[in-house]
């Protein structure tokens, strides 16, 4: 049938049916955030309603769900800006630790504030916050 002759047929309602395919919401998985002790990592599942917190221990294997805008920043914490991994001192300095074409994804920082991890592409890598050395571990 010729496109125009369709579309006529559908503004004028001459078409019976037309199906409508639809998805099922998915749900998110929390991926790591930080970490809020050695035994404890903060994951972040994020929705079109926002972020949600969760912490994890480790140990117990326990999850309860927790509210970070309550608690004032303390320590330094690692984030994503425009694709890349910037490293945030609680004063407020910043400094950006990659810099590639690629976009690295889910950086956590070392309980120890010394190392990040995140992955770019399929591989993860791991760096040195203090000497810039990125070293590949898969």
């Amino acid at each position: 049938m010729n496109p125009f002759k369709s579309l006529l047929a559908l503004a004028i309602g001459l078409c019976a049916t037309v199906p409508v395919y639809t998805q099922s919401p998915v749900k998110s998985i929390p991926l790591p955030y930080s970490w809020s002790n050695k035994d404890n990592a903060v994951l972040a599942r994020t929705t079109m309603r926002g972020r949600t917190f969760y912490e994890y221990n480790i140990k117990k294997g326990t999850t309860s769900k927790i509210d970070l805008s309550a608690k004032p920043v303390t320590d330094p914490y690692v984030q994503l800006k425009g694709g890349d991994v910037y490293f945030f001192m609680p004063d407020g300095k910043e400094t950006r630790l990659t810099s590639t074409p690629l976009e690295e994804k889910n950086p956590v920082l070392s309980p120890d504030f010394q190392k990040v991890a995140y992955t770019r592409g399929n591989d993860l890598f791991c760096m040195d916050v203090d000497t810039g050395k990125e070293t590949p571990l898969t």
